[in-house]
């Protein structure tokens, strides 16, 4: 069987800030899988990127890491300015009037 080439960029970067946020809290993947009623190794798949995480997911591990989305959006964004593929993405939001900054702007600006 062919090993899958698919890659997600944006599910690598979202997957370790997450385990870089579990890590820093101590907090380990089997706790985090029970809690998220997933296994390990699958837990370890979306930390590494090798899957998709689906918006529910995301938001369930971010509520049990403890940490407010603003904080974790903020140092997302920072990882994917810094990287090499997905940066140029954000600077071409210049060629619309939307710059990385605009965009944390208007984030914030939505929150309640």
């Amino acid at each position: 069987m062919k090993k899958k080439t698919t890659t997600y960029y944006i599910s690598q970067l979202v997957g370790k800030c997450l385990q870089e946020y579990r890590l820093e809290l101590g907090i380990s993947g089997n706790s985090i899988a029970a809690k998220l009623g997933i296994s390990q190794q699958q837990l370890s798949r979306y930390e590494r990127g090798e899957n998709a995480l689906t918006v529910d997911v995301l938001f369930k591990f971010i509520l049990i890491l403890g940490i407010n989305f603003p904080e974790f959006y903020h140092r997302l964004f920072y990882i994917i300015s810094r990287h090499p593929k997905l940066s140029r993405y954000i600077s071409n939001l210049d060629g619309f009037g939307w710059g990385l900054d605009d965009l944390k702007d208007y984030y914030q600006s939505t929150i309640v």
